[in-house]
């Protein structure tokens, strides 16, 4: 999955982690930024790259990190496992 939305050019960067200890919901993915908000989201799969990469996008361009539940791709409206306040 990491690969796919680094060949799009996108706004934020891609680390690639071994594990978000979220084993019961499958495949995670973390979205975090300084003074943001931070979101896991769980039970992914890999025909929600390109909606993925959207999300992703569209939490870059937030300032503090919330993407509006209606503005999220629609397969991924409800895998939200965690939110996370910002640390800073």
């Amino acid at each position: 999955m990491v690969e796919s939305c680094a060949k799009q050019d996108m706004p934020f960067d891609i680390r690639a982690v071994e594990c978000l200890t979220n084993c019961k919901s499958g495949c995670s993915v973390a979205l975090s930024g300084p003074g943001k908000w931070g979101y896991v989201y769980g039970n992914l799969d890999t025909g929600m790259i390109d909606d993925l990469c959207e999300l992703g996008r569209r939490y870059a361009g937030t300032n503090d990190g919330i993407v509006p539940w209606r503005e999220r791709p629609e397969s991924l409206r409800r895998n939200v496992i965690a939110r996370i306040p910002p640390l800073d």
